[in-house]
């Protein structure tokens, strides 16, 4: 996590150090949101989780490129069970992900309503917590429960939402993801996909678009 904070500290101390560029845009915002995974598993039902992270960017005011970081504030849980039904353990995956960003601005001018699309390419650092249940645990004196890394995945992304302005620089952001996240265990491909509906405020640290005069 520590690596992720400095990358986003060291993205905006570069935007800030392009104010002097006329031709550049920029922006810096904080989001969260409610997601439900879609593992495709065997006993893998969809499971809550909630993001919270930071974005950067930088471009034209139209297309801006950066890097989007981001952790869970809400794990998804899962309760596995035996062929008897029975349950054996449940299973929390927290995941933290980091990488870079496409963002395409689809209005004419910067205080106004417009749609946005996102894209993104990264990487997803992720451990699972599992605890086994007493009943596993008396048939299996040797189990124990604890804390597993993954091996480093790569995870991709595409949103589309709304920008709007709600007060100078800032504007709120309402905006669907969906993820993708294949992951090779032991041999085995699996997707660990999921999508998400995201709220956050960003602010637009400069641009060289500015209000059309009403006069021509």
């Amino acid at each position: 996590m520590r690596r992720i904070i400095i990358l986003y500290i060291l993205i905006f101390s570069l935007v800030v150090s392009l104010r002097s560029f006329s031709q550049v845009s920029a922006m810096a915002g904080i989001y969260s949101g409610y997601g439900m995974t879609h593992y495709n598993m065997k006993g893998y039902n969809p499971s809550g989780f909630m993001p919270l992270g930071m974005r950067a960017a930088i471009g034209d005011f139209d297309i801006q490129v950066g890097a989007d970081i981001f952790t869970q504030i809400k794990n998804p849980t899962f309760a596995l069970n035996d062929s008897s039904g029975k349950e054996i353990y449940t299973e929390t995956i927290k995941n933290n992900y980091v990488g870079a960003m496409l963002r395409i601005h689809m209005g004419d001018e910067a205080y106004e309503v417009a749609a946005v699309l996102r894209g993104g390419i990264g990487y997803y650092f992720s451990q699972e917590i599992v605890n086994y249940t007493d009943y596993y645990l008396q048939l299996n004196p040797n189990a124990r429960s604890g804390t597993y890394k993954f091996n480093r995945s790569p995870g991709f992304y595409g949103a589309f939402g709304f920008s709007i302005p709600v007060y100078k620089n800032f504007h709120a952001n309402i905006e669907g993801q969906f993820n993708y996240n294949p992951r090779n265990i032991n041999g085995h491909l699996y997707f660990y996909t999921s999508w998400c509906v995201e709220a956050g405020v960003s602010y637009n640290l400069f641009h060289l678009f500015k209000r059309k005069n009403k006069n021509g």
